[in-house]
């Protein structure tokens, strides 16, 4: 992708992520084509900032870490009442950098999706082989030999 586009990607989007992963950002940035920059730059983060105020206001009930995707811990933090509250004060000062993480995540995520298939095509073909493949296999371990019974 060009320099100016990554430039303009990463300057929209800082606040996102945690300055020790921008230079890694900006390396796979960098390596994608430029086709690619319209499907990263319609991406949606989450707000760092938003999640704090979520988190001093609701966090108790585990709605915080039900917004970042971890609603397993959310279902527990809210049965718990947020640790009787430890739980809750711990993630005050923790969610903005757990926000942060998961939007790298996504950003990776994203990025190895396009890097896959840069174009969104898709290999009906590969697919279809792939389906009958499974099918032969699952039709083989269902024969039942005389010998074995």
């Amino acid at each position: 992708m060009e320099q100016n586009k990554v430039d303009m990607f990463l300057m929209s989007n800082a606040e996102y992520f945690p300055e020790e992963n921008m230079m890694l950002i900006r390396e796979r940035l960098q390596a994608l084509p430029d086709e690619c920059f319209v499907q990263l730059s319609t991406m949606q983060f989450k707000s760092p900032v938003v999640m704090l105020v979520v988190s001093l206001f609701v966090g108790g009930f585990g709605v915080d870490r039900m917004m970042l995707g971890e609603v397993g811990l959310g279902v527990l933090k809210l049965l718990t009442a947020g640790g009787c509250g430890i739980w809750t004060i711990i993630d005050w000062f923790m969610i903005m950098g757990n926000t942060k993480e998961k939007n790298v995540l996504k950003l990776m995520n994203a990025i190895n999706m396009i890097q896959s298939n840069p174009y969104g095509q898709t290999n009906y073909n590969n697919q279809y082989n792939q389906y009958n493949q499974y099918n032969q296999d699952n039709q083989n371990d269902n024969i039942i030999d005389v010998d074995e019974q």
